[in-house]
């Protein structure tokens, strides 16, 4: 009788139905704690095989490292491994509602590389605002996409590119 359940809250979205290829940004979103099991190295690396299909896509990052040293790892995957141009990566740490709203719907795709998920609620957003999903396929996140979007279990990015890409040329 004494424990108390509080709900996530999902951002409300004014529309969930999907935008028109025409409508949708080459830019990519995502939206996570900055912690090494959400992979978030993988989503750069996915923008750079995606940038050689789109040169001028950027990925938007949301979300605050919670340890310094895998900030600094995301920084020198970002410069130095994959050598991505100053401006690709957007880094926004943490944003208001109002914001994230924005990102959502100026984002042609969310992204999630995440290995750990007890309830992915970047996903639930991106759907209620009609935003394309592309993630690893874990058992929450196929559970939560429930046949929309799109998972995956192997990274291989150039290939993640290339679906990606006809994702958001593809009206159906």
């Amino acid at each position: 009788a004494r424990i108390r359940v509080f709900p996530p809250r999902i951002l409300a979205a004014p529309s969930s139905r999907p935008r028109s290829p025409a409508s949708r940004s080459p830019d990519l979103l995502c939206v996570a704690q900055l912690n090494p099991h959400k992979k978030v190295e993988d989503v750069l690396r996915l923008l750079a095989a995606y940038r050689n299909l789109e040169p001028t896509a950027k990925c938007h990052v949301v979300g605050r490292p919670r340890h310094r040293a895998y900030r600094d790892y995301l920084h020198w995957v970002e410069r130095t491994e994959l050598g991505l141009p100053e401006g690709a990566v957007v880094w926004h740490g943490t944003v208001s509602e109002s914001d994230l709203t924005g990102l959502y719907r100026q984002a042609g795709a969310l992204i999630s590389m995440s290995e750990d998920e007890g309830f992915c609620l970047p996903v639930m957003e991106a759907m209620g605002h009609g935003t394309p999903v592309l993630a690893y396929g874990i058992a929450a996140v196929r559970e939560t996409l429930d046949g929309t979007g799109i998972t995956f279990s192997s990274r291989q990015f150039d290939h993640l590119a290339r679906a990606l890409h006809a994702l958001l040329q593809d009206d159906a």
